[in-house]
């Protein structure tokens, strides 16, 4: 049988030459079980050698070695093999490290970041600070990061690290970015967003301007030339109703600047209806109130004459302005002007009449006194603005004569004798009054006339006929005298 001895270390540390070779007597052949993996072992000397390094730490147990020849096998006794950390100075090195040269966002992708180690990485780590970062910072990873976010955009730099297990870590690798996410600054001259206008063609100018240059601007996707300046012009056909009106800046880095605004054409007048007050219309009142309405929104201007346009109260549709007129004739001009500026005039003529009615009774001329049972009572009446009424009371009874020219008459009755008291008035159209003019007629009727035929005085007959004419419809009664005193 052979004969085996020695006893093999049972440690070593990484990066050192583990060797063991055992003493053996009539050994033809070495074996051996659980060999360590970073180990080797040679058949014919039973030899175990190798260097471990810091990835192999760590405790290799139940190594048995044996020898063998012809009679047999024996085996050493079974031991285990420790390796022990080899402290590391050396540090990672950051050996490519690329990103853009420009960014549109604050989330900049990383292109290339690679890092080696004599043991190996085992962390990674991006900054914007040239400050070399501990190992025990926050934010470490164990896999190379695909992306970097700002906080700001600008022209930046950006840091790479890395580190090993032993807290060694590296110089930075240096990358610069410059991040840019703001559009062009735009500036537009032309009409507000939700304006109405009657012009179908819109003029849109403005200047546009950006650090990284601007590439493009285009209204409604249409390209437009820009100024050395930065300055552009153009101009659009607006259809009716609503347009939607879109500029966008472009610039060199793809980034946005839009400007969305509705401008509506509307060319059509408002519909502008008065209903107060009527053309040519008479009134004896100084304010009047001008009433209407219109079909959209608008405003509303009162005109007296050529006086100041006053603007009317508008309620939903509903407009209304009160107006002191001048004497005689007025014109009232009505305008509404609507949002893009169409208007619709509407005009009214009202004469302000204050003036009394001229009334003058031409027959009688005064009181009388009468036995005829009719009178025709004339006149003559006179306005400066409208037409003209007589009303003529009697006995409580009213006539209205028609009047031609300024001159009236009117036939009267009397049925009983007694003072009859006339009234005239006159009333314009807008019911100013005269003074009334009064008559008062005395009627008493006519006493009946008899003529008596002549007769034989003195007589010496005891008896005389008496005759004679008298009005039809008349009685006669004779009554004798009586006797005179000479006569007895």
């Amino acid at each position: 049988m052979p004969i085996v001895s020695s006893t093999p270390a049972t440690s070593v540390t990484a990066g050192n030459v583990y060797s063991f070779t055992p003493t053996a007597t009539n050994a033809t052949s070495f074996s051996i079980s659980n060999k360590p993996a970073w180990a080797t072992f040679d058949a014919t000397t039973g030899s175990l050698t190798g260097t471990p390094n810091n990835t192999n730490v760590g405790t290799t147990v139940n190594i048995v070695i044996s020898a063998t020849n012809s009679t047999g096998t024996v085996s050493l006794a079974a031991f285990s093999i420790t390796v022990a950390m080899l402290p590391d100075t050396t540090a990672p090195v950051v050996s490519a490290f690329q990103v853009p040269a420009t960014s549109t966002i604050l989330v900049v992708p990383v292109t290339t970041l690679t890092a080696t180690d004599n043991v190996g990485v085992t962390g990674y780590l991006l900054t914007d600070t040239s400050t070399a970062p501990s190992v025990g910072a926050t934010g470490w990873s164990s896999t190379a990061p695909t992306s970097y976010t700002f906080s700001t955009a600008g022209s930046k730099t950006l840091y790479a690290w890395a580190k090993d297990a032993a807290g060694n870590a590296s110089t930075s690798l240096v990358a610069t970015v410059t991040v840019d996410a703001t559009g062009p600054s735009l500036t537009l001259s032309t009409l507000a967003d939700g304006a109405i206008t009657n012009n179908s063609t819109l003029n849109i100018s403005g200047t546009v301007s950006d650090p990284d240059g601007v590439a493009a601007v285009t209204i409604n996707n249409a390209s437009v030339s820009i100024a050395a300046d930065g300055s552009f012009s153009s101009a659009i056909t607006l259809h009716a109703g609503p347009n939607t009106i879109t500029t966008v800046a472009v610039d060199t880095l793809g980034n946005q600047t839009k400007d969305i605004r509705t401008i509506t054409l509307d060319k059509a007048a408002p519909v502008l209806t008065v209903t107060s007050p009527a053309d040519n219309s008479v009134t004896a009142q100084q304010l009047v109130t001008v009433t209407g309405t219109i079909n959209e929104s608008s405003t509303v201007s009162v005109t007296v004459n050529s006086g100041t346009p006053q603007q009317a109260s508008i309620a939903g549709t509903g407009f209304t302005q009160d107006v002191a007129l001048s004497a005689r004739l007025n014109t009232i001009t009505i305008v509404a002007t609507d949002l893009a500026t169409n208007s619709t005039t509407v005009k009214r003529t009202v004469t302000y009449d204050n003036i009394k009615p001229s009334l003058t009774v031409t027959n009688p001329v005064q009181d009388i006194t009468t036995s005829q049972s009719t009178l025709t009572l004339t006149g003559t009446v006179s306005d400066a603005f409208s037409s003209v009424t007589v009303i003529i009371a009697v006995d409580g009874r009213t006539f209205t004569p028609t009047v031609t020219q300024g001159a009236f008459s009117q036939q009267l009755t009397f049925s009983a004798e007694g003072t009859h008291a006339v009234t005239v008035t006159a009333t314009d159209q807008v019911n100013n009054s005269s003074v009334n003019a009064t008559r008062n007629i005395i009627y008493t009727l006519p006493k009946p006339h008899v003529a008596i035929n002549a007769t034989t005085s003195p007589t010496t007959s005891t008896s005389q006929t008496i005759g004679g004419t008298m009005d039809a419809g008349s009685l006669v009664a004779v009554t004798p005298a009586p006797p005179l005193l000479s006569d007895r």
